[in-house]
């Protein structure tokens, strides 16, 4: 790895770069995971904000999307062709609507950008939350949003608030069938202060084989942050259709992968199937 790794000094680079927001791993499995995590993240958080902006900015440039040889780099798919956490982060970052918590003048906003040519209507449920599943603030938004265009709502005193800001956090769902808008959540802190539940008593996992591969559902019975499954460790070809999901407790996601030689018990657990929650509890 560190003969194909270019930059000067890249490694020391991609560690620093985790800073408060993720712990440096020791084994390198964990490692691999932290920093393609971390990218996606900074991605996520850049392109966010430049979006929350509009029409003060309209566009943003991303680089780059692959690799022609095997390299440690920026890319969101590999020399393989295999598809890094970046790659789900961007297909959700460059979702023709978009939400997204925002800090503000006087406190937090949901910014909603809409970038299709109907307008976007509907009811939003606004939840502060506790890592463990406690439900503590609810409110609801009305939003209503013109084609090609975007609007900021400031967040309630009950949702921006926290009681305790390392045990919290904010969540936002669309209400409506018809509001065509991926959730949104919020945090308080880094997650290098923020108490995640340890996966094992955060999440289960169960494979079932389909026509074409495989489907892995996650439910969470607390806070889980960005789940992502691995197919490529066990069979080079796999691919999996979603990736960095983030779920509250009660929810839950089928994971649905193209490959074969897949192996069920191997995909419901480490280093196939990753957590930020695992990260500070490795």
């Amino acid at each position: 790895m560190l003969v194909h790794q270019k930059a000067d000094q890249g490694n020391l680079k991609l560690e620093r770069g985790l800073g408060e927001h993720l712990p440096v791993p020791e084994l390198i499995e964990d490692w691999h995971w932290a920093t393609q995590l971390n990218q996606a993240r900074a991605l996520v958080f850049g392109i966010e904000h430049f979006r929350s902006l509009f029409p003060l900015n309209q566009g943003t440039v991303m680089w780059q999307l692959n690799d022609s040889w095997p390299v440690v780099s920026w890319a969101a798919v590999d020399s393989h062709g295999i598809r890094k956490p970046l790659w789900h982060a961007l297909k959700h970052v460059y979702a023709p609507r978009l939400a997204t918590v925002q800090p503000r003048e006087g406190g937090l906003a949901v910014v909603l950008h809409n970038d299709t040519d109907a307008p976007l209507a509907g009811a939003l449920r606004l939840r502060r939350m506790t890592t463990a599943g406690e439900l503590l603030a609810e409110e609801p938004l009305s939003v209503s949003v013109p084609a090609r265009s975007a609007e900021t709502y400031t967040l309630p005193e009950a949702i921006a608030r926290p009681g305790d800001a390392t045990a919290e956090y904010i969540q936002m769902r669309a209400e409506d069938a018809g509001l065509d808008v991926a959730a949104a959540f919020g945090y308080f802190v880094e997650d290098t202060a923020l108490a995640l539940v340890s996966p094992a008593q955060a999440l289960s996992a169960s494979a079932k084989p389909t026509d074409d591969g495989v489907a892995v559902t996650v439910r969470a019975t607390a806070l889980v942050k960005d789940i992502a499954l691995f197919p490529d460790r066990l069979d080079a070809a796999a691919s999996v259709d979603s990736g960095l999901i983030t779920l509250s407790a009660g929810e839950e996601h089928t994971f649905f992968i193209s490959g074969s030689a897949l192996d069920m018990a191997a995909l419901v657990t480490a280093p196939v199937l990753r957590c930020a929650n695992d990260l500070l509890h490795g």
